[in-house]
C-alpha cells in the first residue's frame, strides 16, 4: 500500500471573499480554515484547492468512482481490481474519510461503477467482467449496504450487460438503466428486485459495400438523466457519440430521441467522448472526452426544456485547456451550477472550470495534481452537497482524494 503524499496547498484564490469557520479537523495538507461556496459568477479562473486528506488503502487498488450519500455522512467506492464496493464514514464539517468495510462477490468482477437513487435508500454497481449490475438496499442511519437482488453475472446471464460500465435511478428511485457495450439495459425497481424492461440494442448496419458500420450505441462509457427524469443521455465512446431517449416516467421505456456527433449537431470535441452529466437545474449537459482515445476536450450542451434534445453551445479544446489537461473523463456541475470539475486520467490532474449558469458556458481554470502521480489516475469526480468539497477517486494510487474548493 502507497504511503500518503501530501501536495502543495493553496494559491490564489477567486471569488468574493467569505467568512473563514474554524473546520473540526484538519489534516493531509488541510489549512484549518473551512470555505464555503461563494453566490455570484467567477470572475476569475478557479484556484488551486487546498487538499484535506489522501486516503490510500488496498481495498482501493483500480478505483474508478467515488459516491457521497445524502447528508454526507458515508461515501462509498468502486474498485475494479478486486471486485469491491467498499463504505467509508466522512465527517461533514472536516471532510475527512475513514475506510470501514468492503463488500464482494462472484459477481462483482470488474466493479466499476456505484451509484444511489435520491433518497440514498437504493445503490446500484455496474461490474463489467462479471456482465452484472447489482442492486444493494442502504441504511441511512448506518450507511451499510446488503445486496438485494442483481441481474447478470454467471448465476443469471442477460443479454445487454456485456462490459456494463455505468448505471443511473431515475429520480424516484422506481428504475434503474445501465449500460455496457452496445446497450442500454432498463429495469424496474419491485419489491427490492430488478424487473427487466427493455434491452436497447442497435442493430449492426452495413455500408453500401457490404462492410458493417459501426453502430452509434457503440462503447458506452457513461450515462445520466434530467433532474425531471424525462431524458436519459448516455456516451458512446467508440462512436463519439452522446444519445438522448425520451423516457416514459410511468413504464420506463425509452424512445430514441437524437444522437449528437462531431459534424452531427457538434462541431467538435465529442471524438472518444467518456462521461456525460446535467447541471441540477436540467437545463445543460456537459461532457468530457479524451480518457480512450480521441480528443481532449469538454463540451456544453444546452438541453430544450420540451423537447429533452440537446444544442451545442461551446467546445473547449487544445489551447482552450489547461496544459495538463489529459484523458478527461467524469465530469461534475457544482451544486450552486458556478464550477464544472473534469477528472483527468492521464495526466492524473483535477481540473476545475468557472460556469456561467445562465449561458452555460465553461472558462477554464488550472489542473491541479491529484495526489501519489498515477497512471491511469484521477478517474471519478464529485462535489459534496455543498459545494465546499471535492472528492477524486484517483485510479492506480489506490487513492481517494479530498479538496477543499477555496474561495477568496
Amino acid at each position: 500500500m502507497k504511503s500518503l503524499l501530501p501536495s502543495a496547498l493553496f494559491a490564489s484564490c477567486l471569488l468574493a471573499a467569505q467568512p473563514a469557520v474554524a473546520a473540526s479537523g484538519s489534516g493531509g495538507g488541510g489549512s484549518g480554515e473551512d470555505f464555503g461556496p461563494a453566490p455570484g459568477i467567477p470572475a476569475e479562473p478557479p484556484a488551486k484547492p487546498g487538499l484535506i486528506q489522501t486516503l490510500t488503502h488496498e481495498d482501493f487498488s483500480g478505483v474508478t468512482s467515488i459516491t457521497l450519500a445524502p447528508g454526507g455522512k458515508h461515501a462509498y467506492a468502486a474498485s475494479f481490481h478486486k471486485g469491491l464496493i467498499t463504505m467509508m464514514i466522512r465527517n461533514p464539517l472536516s471532510g475527512r474519510l475513514t475506510h470501514v468495510k468492503s463488500i464482494t462477490g462472484d459477481h462483482y468482477k470488474g466493479a466499476v461503477a456505484f451509484r444511489l437513487s435520491k433518497d440514498g435508500k437504493l445503490g446500484a454497481a455496474s461490474a463489467f467482467r462479471s456482465e452484472a449490475v447489482i442492486l444493494f438496499s442502504r441504511s441511512p442511519e448506518t450507511g451499510a449496504l446488503a445486496e438485494i437482488d442483481h441481474a447478470g453475472g454467471a448465476d443469471k446471464p442477460m443479454p445487454g450487460l456485456n462490459f456494463c460500465i455505468d448505471n443511473v435511478f431515475s429520480p424516484d428511485g422506481r428504475f434503474l438503466y445501465a449500460v455496457g457495450s452496445d446497450s442500454i439495459v432498463g429495469f424496474q425497481i419491485v419489491d427490492g428486485k430488478l424487473v427487466h424492461v427493455e434491452t436497447l440494442t442497435e442493430p449492426v448496419e452495413a455500408d453500401g459495400e457490404g462492410n458493417p458500420k459501426q453502430p452509434v450505441m457503440s462503447g458506452a462509457r457513461g450515462v445520466a438523466i434530467t433532474p425531471d427524469g424525462k431524458a436519459l443521455l448516455s456516451s458512446w465512446n467508440g462512436s463519439g457519440t452522446v444519445t438522448v431517449h425520451s423516457r416514459n416516467l410511468e413504464t420506463g421505456k425509452l424512445t430514441l430521441l437524437q444522437a449528437v456527433s462531431n459534424g452531427k449537431g457538434a462541431e467538435a470535441g465529442l471524438g472518444g467522448v467518456m462521461h456525460v452529466t446535467v447541471s441540477p437545474d436540467g437545463a445543460f449537459a456537459y461532457t468530457a472526452s479524451g480518457r480512450m482515445g480521441g480528443e481532449n476536450a469538454v463540451c456544453a450542451f444546452s438541453i430544450e426544456p420540451k423537447t429533452g434534445r440537446l444544442n451545442f453551445v461551446q467546445c473547449l479544446t487544445g489551447k482552450d485547456l489547461p496544459p495538463d489537461f489529459g484523458g478527461g473523463n467524469e465530469i461534475a456541475v457544482s451544486p450552486d451550477g458556478f464550477q464544472v470539475a473534469v477528472a483527468c486520467t492521464i495526466s492524473d490532474c483535477l481540473t476545475r472550470f468557472n460556469r456561467d449558469p445562465e449561458s452555460g458556458k465553461l472558462t477554464a481554470g488550472k489542473s491541479f495534481a491529484c495526489g501519489p502521480p498515477a497512471n491511469p489516475g484521477a478517474c471519478g469526480v464529485i462535489y459534496d452537497s455543498t459545494g465546499g468539497n471535492i472528492l477524486v477517486a484517483d485510479e492506480n494510487s489506490s487513492s481517494i482524494v479530498t479538496f477543499r474548493n477555496l474561495t477568496r
